[in-house]
């Protein structure tokens, strides 16, 4: 086999499976939060101490 067709061959598999990892990715189904949740991220920005503890 020569050098030049496995680096073509192997940038092929490449190109391939990014192609593949942008069409099969998860799309983004954002909602906005009802008003209870809302008002408690406010109550948490307020007052929390804004980091995971």
């Amino acid at each position: 086999m020569k050098r030049r067709t496995l680096l073509l061959g192997g940038a092929g598999v490449a190109a391939s499976a990014v192609a593949a990892g942008l069409i099969w990715r998860p799309r983004d189904h954002v909602q906005p939060h009802d008003a209870y949740f809302s008002a408690l991220n406010d109550l948490l920005k307020q007052s929390g101490p804004g980091r995971p503890c």
